[in-house]
């Protein structure tokens, strides 16, 4: 299942954004997270992305990047949150 951040994934939209988070979890099948175009992201939106990458991990399923924009990999790097992300 195809997850899209969207242009900006912030404090406003995390609840939004992470119960598409939750129905991929519940359908059990691979994640793939489309970031491509993401603009800003603030420390809701990472630790919503965290959060998800931990409950896959748990329920062993399969969670990867489709595409990761500037501003994401940025943003990780300036939290040090790069390497759970899985964020080059």
């Amino acid at each position: 299942m195809v997850i899209d951040c969207g242009g900006i994934l912030d404090i406003s939209l995390v609840s939004q954004w992470y119960e598409q988070a939750q129905s991929a979890l519940q359908a059990g099948s691979p994640i793939q997270l489309k970031a491509d175009e993401l603009q800003r992201v603030d420390a809701a939106g990472l630790q919503a992305i965290l959060c998800l990458f931990h409950a896959a991990r748990q329920r062993d399923i399969p969670i990867a990047w489709e595409g990761q924009s500037p501003a994401l990999q940025q943003a990780a790097t300036l939290t040090g949150l790069n390497a759970q992300l899985g964020i080059a």
